[in-house]
């Protein structure tokens, strides 16, 4: 008979939430941040008081490879290792920790915020604290004031009665007549006795759990993971790594989370208008950094001191220690603000001025790691290095080459590398030659007319055609004001563009052209909102010759040139029209990354 390789027990949630408290059980982000809504802390008390299920929780017992001599979190605590690392349940335990310990928890947008959750004693009612309900006398506001500190249930079960006496004693006065007896019934202070008790008793209730033995590899967790969990969740190389992370670098954790909050809070040292960093990106980024490395499986065997040659290699403490030393250094490299900044404003030289450009962030993450590669391990000149990236990230972005198996394209990108003599021609030879082999004559007069003939909102070759719009300086149609203004301008109540419908959307409908037609690329253009409205549902035979006329045949000319639409395109039959600007599109696209070519510095 096989031996289990776990135990299944059930203890009280009292018990669980004091080795939280303690270090003994850790919880370190090897799942994700924190997410639930308030709301849904509120239904898991619900669960508890009710007696309904609320699943297994799964602890892996902390292996030996991971250390003994540090700290889980940031806090002084008795253990200063983990016994039991959570691997399902972590949203669960961390909603039960905050609310019932007032502890302030970190949200997926790097916020501390508090979850306070009332209950209502007489008919053990929990409800997510709102102004209203502070101060609604028939609710405990926050249960983390009664269940975080050592008093006495009975003590603040009168507290909360004569609070009652006090509210409802107020608002008699006001009607002129007062009953001592109204104040509060037998019958309600039963209520709120019986309710004290079994917020309380919440403490005594039994949670299963299950907790695997500390001798299954990371690999056997995740399986064993994967077939208890019913939501089919899959924990992943990246997890473990923040895990390593927790347990013998916590100071480390926090500097990554603050890199990564501020680069989504305006002011904040690495704010950017592209993108929001998450750990998981530094991560990627300073593996390949720290160990030419871009499969997160093999970085996470060398943070554990596994040598890769060595067949079947055993962790090393000594080897590990190296390797952290190295991958730290990497983590500072990715995040040094001078270095991020300057590689934010290459990537807006290439047109992608704001987030909603971005097709892809792992294009943004693993061109910065080539950016900083090319810069310290090359040697790269900066206004060199600037033209390079910025023709290789306008490249990869088009081409969506870092989806799909991107691990697999970098990996061997970074291998590429590795073999090559380290100076600046080597470097930017290497991203030439990959741009060339696609970007040719064939590719631009044909294959990519032909892949323009696709419909989407967020398809990258759209992007790609207004970061070149962005790049050649291209305004806006009808529009005094470029594509680059209208994208970058703060947002306000009122939206400052559009996506229009060249060929608007109604219109077409009453030709019975299908969706797929009439959401086609070559149909759209960025437009400032009012004009967009202004245009409404008038087919371009209705709505352009009076603007026409407006502005003058010169002006007209550069603008349709400027926004790849064909001369004379508002009396063209729509799939003529479509054919023709297609074209059109795939030489501004060429004339932009041919400009970028040609930019220095």
């Amino acid at each position: 008979m096989t031996s289990q390789q776990y135990t299944h027990v059930e203890q009280p949630l009292s018990l669980l939430l004091s080795e939280i408290q303690v270090g003994k059980i850790g919880l370190p982000d090897i799942q994700r941040p924190y997410v639930w809504p308030d709301a849904k802390v509120r239904n898991l008390f619900d669960s508890l008081m009710k007696g309904f299920p609320i699943g297994y929780l799964m602890f892996w017992d902390t292996p030996d490879k991971y250390g003994k001599d540090k700290f889980i979190g940031t806090d002084e605590k008795s253990y200063k290792s983990a016994k039991s690392l959570v691997i399902d349940g972590q949203q669960r335990l961390t909603a039960l920790y905050a609310a019932m310990y007032g502890i302030y928890v970190v949200d997926k947008n790097y916020n501390d915020r508090a979850i306070r959750i009332a209950f209502n004693p007489m008919n053990k009612k929990f409800d997510v604290w709102s102004a209203a309900i502070e101060k609604n006398p028939n609710y405990v506001p926050d249960i983390s004031k009664l269940l975080s500190v050592a008093n006495s249930k009975i003590t603040e079960r009168k507290k909360f009665i004569e609070n009652l006496k006090v509210k409802r004693k107020a608002d008699l006065e006001k009607t002129g007549t007062i009953i001592e007896s109204d104040l509060i019934t037998d019958e309600e202070e039963a209520l709120i006795e019986k309710g004290f008790d079994e917020l309380y008793g919440l403490l005594d209730v039994k949670i299963p759990t299950i907790d695997i033995f500390g001798t299954l590899s990371e690999k056997d967790v995740a399986e064993i993971f994967v077939r208890v969990n019913s939501a089919g969740q899959k924990i992943k190389e990246n997890d473990f790594i923040m895990t390593l992370i927790s347990v013998y670098d916590p100071n480390l954790k926090v500097s990554i989370n603050d890199f990564c909050k501020n680069s989504s809070t305006p002011g904040g040292t690495s704010y950017n208008p592209l993108i929001a960093l998450d750990m998981s990106h530094i991560v990627r980024i300073a593996a390949g950094l720290a160990f030419n490395r871009g499969r997160l499986n093999y970085a996470y065997k060398i943070l554990l001191g596994i040598d890769l040659n060595e067949k079947g290699g055993e962790p090393s403490p000594e080897r590990r220690s190296g390797m952290f030393s190295q991958f730290s250094k990497a983590v500072s490299i990715a995040m040094n603000e001078t270095d991020w900044s300057m590689y934010i404003n290459t990537i807006e030289g290439a047109g992608y001025v704001n987030k909603n450009l971005i097709s892809s962030k792992y294009a943004v993450i693993y061109c910065y790691m080539f950016y900083l590669i090319g810069k310290y391990t090359f040697k790269v000149k900066q206004s060199e290095l600037k033209v390079i990236i910025r023709k290789w990230f306008f490249f990869s972005s088009m081409t969506s080459f870092y989806t799909g198996s991107s691990e697999s394209d970098v990996e061997s990108q970074l291998n590429d590398l590795m073999d090559l003599p380290k100076n600046q021609t080597e470097f930017i030879n290497y991203f030439d030659t990959a741009i060339n082999s696609e970007f040719t004559d064939s590719y631009f007069e044909t294959t990519l007319p032909h892949m323009l003939d696709t419909s989407g909102n967020k398809h990258p070759l759209w992007f790609a055609f207004v970061a070149s719009q962005i790049v050649l300086g291209a305004k806006a149609m009808f529009s005094n004001v470029s594509i680059q203004q209208l994208l970058t301008l703060v947002q306000t109540d009122k939206p400052v563009y559009d996506k229009h419908h060249i060929y608007p959307k109604q219109y077409l409908k009453t030709k019975e052209y299908n969706d797929r037609k009439i959401n086609q690329l070559a149909n759209f253009l960025f437009i400032d909102y009012d004009t967009n409205i202004d245009i409404g549902q008038d087919p371009p035979s209705m709505y352009v010759p009076p603007r026409r006329k407006s502005m003058g045949e010169e002006e007209y000319k550069e603008m349709c040139s400027a926004s790849a639409l064909p001369e004379g395109f508002e009396n063209l039959d729509y799939s003529q029209f479509l054919e023709k600007r297609r074209t059109l599109m795939a030489k501004k696209i060429r004339e932009a990354y041919n400009k970028l070519s040609e930019l220095t510095g």
